[in-house]
């Protein structure tokens, strides 16, 4: 059996596919918080938030690890960012993540929405997405990492699970947009 994370970005004004491939950027936060609930040991366990700061989880939340978020929310969900230091398991946020907002080097975030799992023989495929749209009048961003953070515990702290490099994604401005997209594949 395995489990695997595809990244798409695609282009929401020509439909072109921008990248298509495996991701390789799981965090060690997603097996800490994994081992954590499997074992029950919420408290005393600390794991480092995406401002730095190591924190105690505290129980359990019913919004653990939810990538539902509505638009304009940049704190949770499939997140951007400019920055282009190596992907490391240890990495607890993205290096520059861009802000939601309509002005110089911000982008609009759209809901991060989930997509229902399909099963086809012995795979099972299930997601999210969000749309990003550049509605400044000047300024194009290149987005160069993607991630998701999602809230763990009780305390409502936020995570990096995922971190990937794009290679560089241009979003022009006046009202482009892309749609980023993680895929889990499980295979038995």
């Amino acid at each position: 059996m395995s489990l695997t994370i595809r990244l798409k970005v695609v282009d929401d004004q020509t439909g072109k596919v921008e990248i298509d491939r495996e991701s390789h950027s799981w965090t060690q936060h997603i097996l800490e918080f994994l081992w954590l609930h499997w074992w029950s040991v919420w408290t005393g366990a600390n794991v480092t938030d995406t401002g730095g700061t190591p924190r105690a989880i505290g129980s359990y939340s019913s919004t653990d690890l939810d990538l539902t978020i509505a638009a304009g929310t940049d704190t949770q969900g499939i997140v951007v960012g400019t920055g282009v230091g190596a992907e490391s398991i240890s990495s607890n946020a993205l290096g520059t993540k861009t802000a939601h907002g309509t002005g110089a080097n911000q982008l609009s975030y759209g809901a991060c929405s989930l997509i229902e799992p399909t099963i086809s023989g012995s795979t099972v495929t299930w997601g999210a997405a969000r749309t990003f749209t550049n509605s400044s009048t000047t300024n194009p961003i290149t987005v160069q990492e993607i991630g998701m953070y999602v809230i763990i515990g009780s305390n409502s702290y936020i995570f990096c699970i995922a971190r990937d490099l794009t290679g560089g994604v241009a979003i022009a401005n006046g009202g482009a947009s892309k749609t980023v997209t993680y895929t889990f594949v499980l295979t038995n």
